[in-house]
């Protein structure tokens, strides 16, 4: 697209109070937008604007702030500016309602279009929910995933840190402008990121945080990717918010399950609740995505090759090939899981990490939970206060608050560890 269209896009799309929806309207009945801006200056009548405060707005639209957004562009060859029509536009994002007609990318724009995880959680985690979605990342991006998150804080950027430790892929939404960094102690990950996968915003540049930006980002994290994985996440989590986007587009979702008397789990615990996949491990995950595929292959075979049988209508006929699709699918799962050996549990692996070489043994384990129950109360205590007056080592405080919480004496709160309230 030669730049000077690229400016009345940037200009429509900087319009206060226009919207997504106004705008795919003058996109639809304008092949180019020049031609939009030139029956605007003639007085023309514009439908699609149904009040004069927005005829007047496009009028004179924020040419200072298209101006900066052209800089940032020119700024370097890995700074991008798609349109909706542009060919690099990513399609699963196209498939969405209320795409955004407008993105702006720092990094690699193919990475938009390989096979995209969302994994999304608490940005007050727990330290194995942290540990977990690190893990599920970057085995995930060893299996060419590409994980794609919010840049959060917790859960979001963990899972980021994980992608890249997995020597992986990462697409990192924003909820500000392409050039504003945020949350700024991700300054370096920001950073990072742009040079392992792409960043990604709707928003012009200069535009800061915002409450009603945090939904917006929400639905490009589902819209991008095949599914979303909820690692932890509290009943009021914006995480859930992500996940019922993602059921509203099409996207699979799954959760990871969490102690019942643990807060941070109470929202993936509602999502499983709801329909949601439970899993424990990567390959829920994968095994999930390749029944789809095999389906999928098995009904498109299906459909292609055998004809409409005479006296059927259409459902009916439709409905007997899903039967038969379904039967090949299935045959085709069983084969091709015959010889499948289950891979070691994320969540077993992080808690059996602490009983090998190097972790407390079973009578220091057990000493150290007598002493960590002695410092708890109704007030939440942080792991650090603990290993600091337990004057134990991490591994032997981790093991032994996971012993107490199983035993089902302490649950964890965001603050902290307290002690289980009578039942």
């Amino acid at each position: 697209m030669v730049e000077e269209e690229l400016r009345y896009w940037l200009a429509l799309w900087r319009v206060k109070g226009l919207g997504i929806k106004r705008l795919t309207q003058i996109l639809a009945h304008y092949s180019k937008l020049s031609l939009f801006f030139s029956d605007l200056s003639q007085g023309k009548k514009m439908p699609f604007l149904i009040d004069e405060t927005s005829v007047l707005r496009c009028k004179n639209p924020d040419w200072q702030g298209v101006e900066k957004d052209l800089s940032w562009f020119h700024q370097s060859e890995q700074h991008h500016i798609l349109t909706f029509k542009d060919p690099s536009y990513p399609m699963m994002l196209k498939e969405i309602h209320g795409a955004p007609p407008l993105l702006f990318v720092r990094g690699d724009v193919s990475v938009l279009s390989r096979k995209q995880l969302g994994i999304v959680g608490s940005r007050k985690p727990t330290m194995v929910g942290l540990e977990t979605a690190r893990q599920f990342a970057s085995a995930l991006a060893k299996k060419d995933w590409c994980i794609t998150g919010g840049l959060a804080l917790g859960i979001d950027g963990a899972a980021h840190r994980g992608a890249l430790q997995g020597v992986g892929k990462t697409v990192d939404v924003l909820c500000t402008g392409i050039d504003q960094i945020y949350p700024r102690a991700h300054k370096e990950l920001y950073g990072t990121c742009g040079e392992n996968g792409a960043l990604v915003s709707e928003f012009p540049c200069g535009i800061g945080p915002q409450a009603a930006h945090f939904p917006r980002r929400n639905r490009l994290v589902s819209g991008l990717s095949q599914g979303v994985l909820v690692v932890e996440a509290a009943l009021k989590s914006g995480s859930l918010i992500t996940a019922r986007l993602a059921l509203g587009q099409g996207r699979e979702v799954f959760a990871i399950p969490g102690s019942i008397y643990s807060e941070q789990s109470q929202g993936c615990l509602k999502l499983i609740q709801e329909g949601a996949k439970c899993v424990s491990n990567v390959d829920d995950i994968l095994d999930e995505f390749a029944f789809r595929c095999i389906g999928f292959e098995a009904a498109s075979c299906q459909s292609t090759s055998q004809p409409q049988s005479q006296g059927q209508s259409p459902i009916q006929a439709n409905a007997k090939a899903e039967e038969k699709s379904f039967i090949e699918a299935s045959k085709l799962v069983t084969k091709a899981f015959s010889d499948y050996e289950p891979k070691e549990d994320l969540l077993a692996t992080h808690v059996m990490q602490h009983a090998r070489v190097g972790a407390p043994s079973d009578a220091e384990a057990g000493r150290s939970s007598l002493d960590i129950l002695s410092l708890l109360s109704d007030s939440p205590v942080s792991l650090d206060t603990i290993i600091e007056q337990a004057n134990c080592s991490t591994h032997a405080a981790i093991v032994g608050v996971q012993s107490l919480m199983l035993s089902g004496k302490v649950i964890h709160e965001p603050q902290g560890y307290v002690l289980k309230p009578n039942m």
